[in-house]
């Protein structure tokens, strides 16, 4: 059978966060495997939405077409980045043929009780019926990710490796006499914020920084030494410089399918506090513990400093199993 190219990416170009920026960062390697076309139907998910602008100027600089109107994605591989393009439609006007299709799941399956998160099995049978293949891959992105994969019928198949985000930030190097200045980050979703108690306990003491929690600011959240900035306010590089400790802990009803801030935060010369089952995805590229800990962890590692930079060095080092060239070596063999 001739296919139209090597590969081909099926997505939307329109999700606001996580799975455009991996996307953005993972086209250069998938360029070198034979990428040449990015499609984007319309569909209902993120319809009125604007195109993510990091993706579209990515695309554009590394002539990327991003095709929006299509009968047929023909390609020797094509690579789905986040079946939840598809939660709002019950049926699509475009088929797909291939030899070899890799369903990547940005989004865990199910929560954490074990609840539906976005119909996985009526997309997985809608996508069964528009793409004719020979092997049809499920990809998480991580151990946590795979955690979640309940059992599947057998006609699909879950890769034994992880579909990782590709990081490849540059390195800040860690602070030598660290503060006690404490920040995070996300999307406003209550699902990504923990409890105002929990939040207490993770920044009441020291000087902390919150983007993202806008719905906090309207709250008795008793943070008398926080700044908070609206979702979106200061571009995360700028954010990030202001505090040296980055502590994350979200809603108990949530778990991440990755974690890309606390990449970026590690890249960024910070220690990273966070919920112990990410151990599962960063290894020992973070401190693992409960908010209530938090303080004490901090003070260690102020009181020295030697401490703070081994860890932030060794949490950095520990980041090479994201690297391109991981990736690359991992994928390329299947993708290629």
């Amino acid at each position: 059978m001739r296919f139209g190219s090597n590969i081909a990416v099926l997505t939307s170009d329109r999700f606001p966060g996580g799975t455009s920026t991996a996307l953005a960062t993972e086209i250069p390697s998938l360029i070198k495997a034979g990428l040449k076309t990015l499609y984007s139907p319309g569909l209902n998910m993120f319809r009125g939405l604007p195109a993510n602008p990091h993706l579209a100027n990515v695309a554009k600089r590394l002539d990327i077409e991003i095709c929006s109107e299509f009968q047929v994605i023909s390609a020797r591989t094509v690579i789905l980045h986040n079946p939840l393009i598809f939660k709002f439609d019950q049926a699509v006007d475009f088929r797909i043929v291939c030899e070899n299709f890799i369903c990547v799941m940005h989004e865990n399956l199910t929560y954490p009780n074990g609840m539906d998160r976005f119909e996985y099995e009526r997309i997985l049978t809608l996508l069964d019926n528009i793409v004719e293949c020979r092997t049809f891959i499920i990809a998480p992105i991580s151990g946590v990710s795979r955690s979640f994969i309940p059992p599947l019928p057998s006609e699909f198949e879950v890769a034994q490796l992880d579909w990782n985000n590709i990081v490849d930030g540059e390195m800040v190097a860690p602070k030598t006499e660290p503060e006690d200045r404490r920040g995070r980050h996300s999307r406003p979703g209550m699902e990504k914020w923990p409890s105002i108690a929990d939040l207490r306990f993770c920044f009441a003491a020291g000087e902390s920084f919150i983007l993202g929690a806008d719905y906090i600011r309207n709250h008795d959240h008793g943070l008398q030494n926080a700044t908070f900035y609206n979702y979106g306010e200061l571009p995360v590089d700028k954010f990030l410089s202001k505090f040296d400790f980055f502590v994350y802990f979200h809603s108990s009803s949530w778990r991440e399918s990755f974690g890309r801030v606390i990449s970026e935060a590690i890249c960024a010369g910070k220690v990273v506090i966070t919920h112990e089952y990410l151990r599962k995805t960063f290894g020992d590229s973070c401190l693992y513990a409960s908010p209530e800990e938090v303080d004490g962890i901090i003070e260690t590692h102020v009181s020295n400093p030697a401490s703070f930079i081994e860890q932030v060095t060794q949490s950095q080092a520990a980041m090479t199993q994201f690297s391109r060239e991981s990736f690359e070596e991992k994928w390329f063999p299947y993708i290629t």
